[in-house]
């Protein structure tokens, strides 16, 4: 899909020759984009050229946006607001990362894999629900953690096994019709 009509974040987004990391979620404290942001200093401290493009709005973008100029990482990581089709973004990314202290799911994380883009996120019951088995790298909740992480994938350390969506949703099916028969 195309992204849409006159976003200009899109065309910096799409030029960008570094390796293309991304965190689509909320800007909410749960989602911890500060962590994620502290293991960007991290990576750019080991000599790892990376673009870190956070998509979302919410009360901590003025914080996040501190933390951004305080580590010095404004031609790192970039603060986009949301996208109605974040899907060309995530596309073209070699990383998503999912930085959350507590989440469900973690949608996001299936449209990655079904995208083939690799995943890394703090071990936490939703995601690695998702991740488990190699789909996936899941670390601990520290900002190191998480470089470690992201820096497997910049390596090329690390080779997801194939997400297969349909197969997925068949067993997701299956699950839930299972619960149901009781």
């Amino acid at each position: 899909k195309l992204p849409e009509e006159g976003d200009t974040d899109f065309e910096h987004y799409k030029n960008d020759t570094r390796i293309k990391i991304i965190n689509l979620a909320r800007l909410w404290p749960e989602k911890n984009q500060k962590q994620l942001v502290a293991a960007s200093k991290i990576l750019v401290d080991r000599g790892h050229d990376v673009g870190v493009y956070i998509l979302g709005e919410g009360p901590m973008r003025a914080p996040l946006e501190a933390a951004i100029q305080k580590n010095d990482l404004t031609n790192n990581v970039y603060l986009l607001s949301v996208k109605r089709n974040p899907f060309p973004y995530l596309a073209d990314a070699q990383c998503h990362v999912l930085s959350s202290s507590y989440e469900g799911q973690g949608i996001v994380l299936l449209e990655a894999m079904t995208l083939d883009v690799p995943c890394v996120s703090t071990d936490i019951p939703g995601p690695r629900s998702v991740l488990n088995n190699g789909l996936g790298i899941l670390t601990e909740e520290t900002p190191e953690a998480l470089a470690d992480g992201m820096e497997q994938i910049i390596m090329k350390r690390f080779k997801p096994k194939r997400f297969d969506p349909e197969a997925y949703n068949a067993d997701a099916l299956k699950r839930f019709l299972d619960a149901v028969a009781g």
